[in-house]
């Protein structure tokens, strides 16, 4: 157990199989690394949450995953508000991502059904107003007030997973601060 999460004790399981389609209510999309050409995201209307890109800095990442990275997009092909950031060199191996979005549905109900509805969610309470990791996805979700946003790091290689956890948690603190 990592200094980030606390131990679940007496906590009820809802029952969610989570299983390669997951549950629909919080399941994190793994990101295809190899998406088309990226577009930027020019803002978002009142009252949404604000831009991912610029929640996170190039030089922010690069010094969690090492390597070069991209300035923050949005793939052409995403349907959902989100960013992200492509690195090459990483010390996590080839073609590893950082991907920010915002889930679609956007309230602290739909934040604590969804962890409540995740068995493997590890609670994390150094961010927002609560937030969870899934350590199969390599994503935290943070939740900020009713808005919620996921850090998800898209890797080609299986690291030490104490480590990516580490690598995650320290990109989402610095977009929970930035929120």
């Amino acid at each position: 157990m990592t200094r980030a999460r606390i131990a679940v004790v007496g906590a009820a399981v809802v029952a969610c199989a989570q299983t390669t389609a997951g549950c629909s209510s919080g399941h994190v999309d793994h990101p295809d690394v190899s998406a088309p050409p990226s577009v930027p995201i020019t803002g978002t209307a009142a009252g949404e949450p604000p831009n991912p890109c610029t929640l996170l800095t190039t030089a922010q990442i690069a010094a969690v995953f090492g390597g070069q990275v991209s300035t923050g997009a949005r793939p052409a092909s995403s349907t959902r508000t989100e960013c992200d950031w492509t690195i090459t060199g990483s010390k996590f191996g080839s073609g590893a991502k950082v991907v920010l979005y915002y889930p679609s549905n956007q309230s602290s109900a739909a934040f604590h059904a969804a962890k409540a509805g995740l068995p493997d969610a590890q609670p994390v309470v150094e961010l927002g107003t609560d937030a969870y990791y899934l350590a199969d996805q390599a994503a935290m979700t943070v939740l900020v007030g009713e808005n919620q946003f996921t850090v998800q790091a898209v890797l080609t290689s299986k690291p030490d997973p104490v480590a990516v956890e580490d690598a995650v948690m320290a990109v989402a603190r610095n977009a929970d601060a930035a929120y």
